[in-house]
């Protein structure tokens, strides 16, 4: 019963945009991937998978701007889309994924979480002409949050990432009904992974300013070179 984007059994799926409603706020969550790991999608059945070249500026995005219509049609307030792109173990989004986040958000987009670079991204805040509330806006795109459960042993900028939680708020400014994002709290992870002798091992995911303090502490209860 969970429900899930990205990923659908029939063409009627792929359209059925999940709307979550929280304390009278409906979010609506989109997901799209630049690739299959190497596969291609099945002939006849393309809707399998939201697949688009994300990482290419003339990528045609007609089907994000169709999520999103369905989306506002559901009566979103706001519009999240999670997105596997960029490059792996680049600490800067590239170019032409910079571009095509700003592209995705002036389609409706509210909030970009990205993945797939395996490290911790910067974020941005976004100022755009909402094509359906007919006004300027700030969104937010984290271009990637970093690693969470996988593990990365030969790249260490992989063994950061963040936790991110956004304050969405519903309310009026200058007299008119809105919602926008008004918090945003940032909690760095470190993955901790050891390997023992024996064949067993442990895996962690730590509070950083926790591990730095026990470190400045004279604390090393992870053995950290």
């Amino acid at each position: 019963g969970y429900r899930h984007v990205g990923t659908a059994r029939t063409p009627e799926e792929q359209d059925d945009i999940p709307v979550i409603e929280k304390n009278n706020i409906k979010i609506a969550f989109l997901s799209y991937t630049y690739c299959m790991n190497g596969s291609d999608l099945t002939p006849g059945k393309e809707y399998m998978a939201n697949s688009l070249r994300l990482n290419k500026p003339d990528t045609d995005i007609s089907l994000i701007r169709r999520h999103i219509a369905i989306a506002k049609e559901r009566g979103a307030d706001i519009v999240v889309a999670i997105l596997h792109w960029s490059v792996e173990f680049e600490t800067y989004p590239i170019e032409n994924v910079m571009k095509m986040g700003h592209r995705i958000m002036e389609c409706g987009v509210d909030i970009i979480l990205g993945g797939h670079a395996h490290v911790a991204q910067p974020m941005e805040k976004y100022s755009f002409f909402d094509p359906y509330e007919k006004r300027r806006k700030d969104g937010f795109i984290i271009y990637s949050l970093g690693e969470l459960v996988s593990v990365n042993l030969l790249s260490k900028n992989s063994w950061l990432a963040n936790l991110i939680r956004l304050e969405i708020s519903k309310g009026t400014e200058n007299g008119a009904a809105l919602v926008k994002i008004t918090g945003l709290q940032v909690l760095p992870i470190f993955t901790c992974f050891r390997q023992f002798r024996d064949g067993g091992s442990d895996y962690r995911v730590l509070d950083f300013r926790r591990v730095m303090q026990d470190l400045h502490d004279g604390n090393n209860p992870y053995g950290l070179g």
